[in-house]
Parts: structure tokens; sequence; C-alpha cells
């Protein structure tokens, strides 16, 4: 699984593109029904949308942690070989002195193992 997927969301059965043309309506709407003064907030919060929206295109996903039993799983393995066998793989330290696997950095080191 890449850390970026795409995400098709359902909202009350509509689908994205017919989600998409009702809020471009309502915010049509919006604009011609509300006061000139208040016009400017409007276009202010419809700049914060774009610019999350442009963010969205160009940023990655946070990349997850994996627990010592997810890197097990992931390794089809026992989760005492994860801990037996933790000081080769690519662990980070954790509050509390637990550790964890970056789950790009797990799939970068499987890749450098199997080829």
């Amino acid at each position: 699984m890449s850390s970026r997927e795409s995400r098709t969301v359902q909202v009350e059965g509509v689908a994205p593109a017919e989600l998409s043309r009702r809020a471009i309506g309502a915010v049509r709407e919006a604009v011609k029904a509300s006061p000139r003064a208040d016009l400017p907030g409007l276009l202010a919060e419809l700049e914060r949308v774009r610019a999350e929206a442009l963010l969205s295109l160009t940023t990655e996903a946070p990349d997850r942690v994996l627990s010592p039993a997810e890197v097990a799983r992931s390794l089809h393995r026992s989760p005492d070989w994860a801990y037996r066998n933790r000081h080769s793989l690519p662990t980070v330290r954790l509050p509390g002195g637990r550790w964890g696997v970056h789950e790009a950095a797990l799939d970068r080191w499987i890749r450098r193992r199997s080829g």
C-alpha cells in the first residue's frame, strides 16, 4: 500500500464528482446572496479551501510508524522475531523507550533485501 492512495468519498451516496458540482453551485449561490461587505470574508475562506486543495496535491500523506506487531505481520514473522531482530530493522525510537518502523522505511528495507 502506497502512502498516497486515491480516495473515493461517498457522502450520503453521492459520488465525488456530483458532490463537487453541488458544492460549486452552493458557493455561487452564496456569492450572489451575500452582501458586498461580506464578500471579502467569503473570498478569504474560499482561498483557504483552495490552498488546502493545492497542498493536498503536492504533499504526501504522513508516513505511519508501525508497531512491532505490525512489522512482524508485514514480514510474515512472529512478534518475537521482530523484537529479536529489531537492530537490523530501520527502527525509530518512540517515547517511553518503545520502538517502531516507518512504513516507507520498511518497504525500502524489504526491497533492498529482496532484490
